[in-house]
């Protein structure tokens, strides 16, 4: 059986700290990219900021949310498998979180 075809793994999963010891990623937003092993952590820019020096691998974005409001963000490697690929890995993974954010704020306004 060719399992990644039977059951194939999405590029990027956000992590989930609840578990049996609590609440371990409390207001955190941590997503995993799949194929590079890349823990990113995303914070809202207001009033953080970061240096290559601090963090060399992070990355500043920004996005236009659901009220057409821009929200920036940075985004911080943890760690990763595969470091000649952070820069890439990071703009697709802004990409993706503004998706998320987008479609989380869409199904908070449909409760």
């Amino acid at each position: 059986m060719n399992l990644s075809k039977k059951y194939p793994l999405p590029e990027f999963a956000l992590l989930d700290g609840d578990n049996h010891l609590g609440e371990q990623l409390f207001e955190r937003t941590v997503i995993l990219h799949l194929p590079t092993a890349a823990l990113i952590e995303v914070f809202p820019a207001d009033g953080l900021s970061m240096s290559a020096e601090d963090v060399p691998q992070h990355l500043k974005s920004s996005f236009k949310n659901l009220d057409g409001q821009i929200e920036e963000i940075i985004l911080v490697v943890h760690d990763t498998k595969d470091a000649s690929t952070v820069a890439d890995v990071l703009k697709k993974a802004a990409d993706w979180y503004a998706a998320y954010a987008n479609w989380i704020d869409g199904a908070l306004d449909n409760i």
